[in-house]
């Protein structure tokens, strides 16, 4: 019978459209539905986006890191934050010389600003 394996996933389109923060395009995304089937390997693509990948014995090579609940939700606060224009502050140890281990009141997007980042030496 071999091993069933499912991977949910975003239209790669999507992900680029965060990426360059165009909520114009974000807005304006409408693909087509696709279905691929086959006898090993099933891919839909929905009217939203969302890619879900069904497949037996390893037909299908997407990534398997799982990521747990708050991480996810951490993630999607961090792109709605971006799209809302709604940073949060940085918090991390500082790492500038005049506030160095002080909480770094920057403000980003990211989990942490680039003052998280090892100094190069």
């Amino acid at each position: 019978m071999g091993k069933q394996k499912f991977f949910l996933g975003i239209d790669p389109k999507i992900i680029e459209l965060f990426n360059n923060k165009d909520v114009t395009g974000l807005s304006k995304y409408r693909p087509k539905q696709v279905v691929i089937e086959g006898s090993e390997k099933r891919l839909i693509r929905d009217m939203d986006g969302i890619i879900f990948v069904s497949s037996k014995d390893g037909e299908d090579d997407q990534r398997e890191k799982n990521f747990n609940e708050g991480d996810v939700r951490q993630r999607l606060s961090y792109i709605s934050g971006s799209i809302t224009n709604s940073p949060h502050q940085c918090g991390a140890p500082c790492r500038s010389k005049d506030k160095e281990g002080k909480p770094c009141d920057k403000l980003t997007f990211r989990q942490n600003c680039l003052c998280k980042r090892q100094r190069s030496t």
